[in-house]
């Protein structure tokens, strides 16, 4: 039963109030960007922090098979976060960067999955109040995941637009040459 819930969480994270930040926005757009990569870099702060204390447990967790999940291991599970803050500094700096939107979502998108994961050996370890931290993490990061996502496509969008326009351009040049 424990295994259902982070699972139930996120799939009603959309209608789920979220907590002040980048989750609270219901759209990610250029102008709100640094508001977003504001908010967002503290959730990633607060998901170190989260890490950091699940190496700390006791009794230590154990994943579904029994084995014993070391504070090497669970460390191992924050290796991505300088890169997802570099990514979203690269965002930052340059909102067009279709490449950057794309990497930042993915990077959310496994993250997300990484503290779900979490969450239910938490749950499964008799450890909720933890797994309650982490399943809170996991929704506002499942939501901030769905603004970049939106964010990506958006951008896309406009660099597809773009391409058509100086396609007839240059199909229009090509026929005056002619």
């Amino acid at each position: 039963m424990w295994a259902l819930i982070p699972l139930l969480m996120l799939l009603a994270a959309p209608s789920c109030p979220q907590k002040a930040g980048a989750a609270e926005l219901e759209k990610m757009t250029a102008a709100n960007l640094p508001k977003f990569i504001a908010a967002y870099q503290k959730e990633l702060k607060a998901v170190d922090s989260a890490y950091q204390d699940l190496t700390r447990l006791e009794p230590p967790l154990r994943d579904e098979s029994g084995k014993t999940l070391t504070p090497e291991s669970l460390r191992n599970r924050l290796k991505p976060i300088p890169y997802i803050t570099e990514t979203s500094q690269q965002l930052l700096a340059n909102p067009d960067d279709v490449s950057a939107a794309l990497r930042l979502f993915i990077e959310t998108e496994t993250l997300t999955d990484d503290l779900a994961d979490l969450t239910e050996t938490c749950y499964d370890n008799d450890q909720e109040e933890m797994a309650d931290r982490l399943s809170t993490l996991a929704t506002t990061l499942h939501h901030e995941k769905h603004l970049i996502e939106s964010y990506a496509l958006h951008l896309a969008e406009e660099m597809q637009e773009r391409l058509r326009l100086l396609e007839r351009e240059n199909q229009d040049l090509r026929s005056k040459l002619h």
